[in-house]
């Protein structure tokens, strides 16, 4: 994590390497145990997404929780919904570390990254989408992002409207524990 000013961000690639040792690492015990690695669930933080473009690579670092700055992002949202509604809908409270706030400070302050971000995925969704697999995105984790909607289980059209943002560059929401996907063959040999 890369700290100064206020600012709070992760190196994605990295988080991705320390995950495949891990994953290989479980694989070799597997294997030396005389068996495989059948399926793989993934437990994540929710408060932070990354940029990826339409193959899937970064266009940015991944903000943390932890960085503050976004105060402008909060201030315009609050022109548009009342924390009430945006509470009601989402049961969280307005706060620039969710990553909806996230992806509308992206376009105010850096410009060119917004541009060329096709996804904006939270870690177990991007890993998934590492992986091979869809990038689905569990409702607990969803509901983490500030544009879900957590009585309909789904993104919220009133919030993404509102935010100018389409569904499609969240994961598709899916229940704990739903088979999303299996891993590519090449990543598969890899790990």
């Amino acid at each position: 994590v890369e700290h100064s000013g206020g600012r709070a961000e992760v190196d994605s690639l990295a988080v991705r390497d320390g995950v495949w040792t891990c994953l290989a690492a479980l694989a070799r015990a597997a294997d030396e145990l005389g068996g495989r690695v059948r399926s793989l669930a993934l437990s994540v933080s929710g408060n932070e997404a990354t940029a990826v473009d339409v193959a899937g690579a970064p266009v940015a670092r991944t903000v943390s929780s932890m960085d503050v700055r976004g105060g402008d992002v909060i201030e315009k949202w609050r022109e548009k919904v009342s924390e009430a509604e945006l509470y009601a809908i989402t049961g969280l409270p307005l706060h620039v570390m969710h990553p909806l706030m996230r992806l509308l400070w992206m376009r105010d302050e850096e410009p060119e990254a917004a541009a060329a971000c096709a996804r904006f995925l939270c870690w177990g969704d991007l890993l998934a989408l590492w992986l091979g697999a869809s990038p689905g995105i569990d409702h607990s984790t969803a509901s983490c992002t500030m544009a879900f909607d957590i009585s309909a289980r789904q993104w919220s059209g009133r919030l993404l409207e509102l935010a100018d943002v389409s569904t499609d560059v969240f994961g598709e929401p899916v229940p704990t524990g739903t088979p999303i996907g299996t891993v590519a063959s090449a990543v598969a040999v890899e790990l």
